[in-house]
């Protein structure tokens, strides 16, 4: 698939990659501020992020700090849109996390009905391509205990992720 490919009327692969982009530069600020992930595992998961985005296998995303005893200090969940062509789209920021020594940000893919379609044998050979091993959780991504501190919404054309922030 080419960077011209389109999906849809209403958005194309490079409009994808441009949302993906500002979910990374969240990430690699989140990283940085709270010393809770490295340059190169923030560098991978957005490379692989932007695979699974490109193929329309995500319907959200949370990303979790957790403290070096597993609380859940901060949180974000990224729901996709296709429909977000009236959105007035948002820069990356307020991304300043605690610094958490001994913490941990995890990322949780939240998959598509597109991804649960697909048989064994695809989704062996999508994830050759990626970087990062991508597996089942059972990680609680309600964010139940914590209070929603915001949203932003990022888009280009119809393609969007709607932000929410958790703590």
């Amino acid at each position: 698939m080419s960077e011209s490919d389109s999906y849809s009327e209403s958005f194309s692969a490079a409009d994808v990659v441009k949302v993906a982009n500002r979910f990374g530069a969240d990430l690699v600020m989140l990283a940085q501020s709270s010393e809770a992930m490295g340059a190169t595992r923030a560098a991978e998961a957005i490379e692989d992020i932007k695979l699974f985005a490109k193929k329309q296998y995500i319907e959200r995303i949370s990303v979790i700090l957790d403290d070096a005893d597993g609380k859940q200090l901060r949180a974000r969940r990224y729901e996709v849109s296709i429909d977000a062509s009236l959105w007035s789209p948002d820069r990356p920021g307020n991304n300043l996390w605690p610094k958490t020594s001994g913490g941990e940000i995890s990322l949780v893919i939240h998959y598509s009905g597109a991804w649960d379609s697909l048989g064994d044998v695809a989704k062996a050979n999508f994830k050759k391509e990626l970087k990062r091993p991508w597996g089942p959780t059972d990680r609680d991504t309600s964010f139940s205990n914590m209070s929603s501190t915001g949203s932003r919404r990022y888009s280009s054309n119809s393609y969007g992720l709607e932000r929410t922030d958790f703590e």
